[in-house]
C-alpha cells in the first residue's frame, strides 16, 4: 500500500495529497500509442496467414441436400434452424502423400 503525504482540509479531515491528474494522463498517452501501433502492425500478418484458411473452412459448412431439409421444416414456425451433416466437417488433414 502506498503512503501518500497528507494535509488537513478546511473541514478538519485529513485527505491524501493529490498529484496533478494531467501528468498521469500524459505519461500513459505514450504507452497507449505504442500498443495501438503494435496491434495495427500485426493485422497484415494475420491477414496473410489465416485469410485463405478461414475462407476454406467456411465453405465446408454448406451441405449438398439442404433443400430437402428446408422443405421438411417449412411448415414449422422457423424458430430454430437445423443443419444435419454426415461427417465432422472441422477435421483438417495435415498429412501429405509422399
Amino acid at each position: 500500500m502506498v503512503d501518500y503525504p497528507t494535509e488537513e482540509c478546511a473541514v478538519g479531515r485529513i485527505a491524501p495529497h493529490r498529484r496533478n491528474a494531467s501528468e498521469e494522463a500524459f505519461a500513459l498517452q505514450f504507452l497507449a500509442r505504442q500498443l495501438a501501433r503494435t496491434a495495427n502492425g500485426l493485422g497484415l500478418l494475420a491477414r496473410f496467414l489465416h485469410g485463405g484458411f478461414l475462407e476454406m473452412l467456411l465453405e465446408l459448412h454448406f451441405t449438398k441436400d439442404t433443400l430437402a431439409l428446408q422443405l421438411l421444416l417449412q411448415g414449422t414456425k422457423r424458430l430454430i434452424d437445423v443443419v444435419i451433416t454426415n461427417g465432422y466437417l472441422h477435421v483438417v488433414f495435415t498429412t501429405f502423400p509422399s
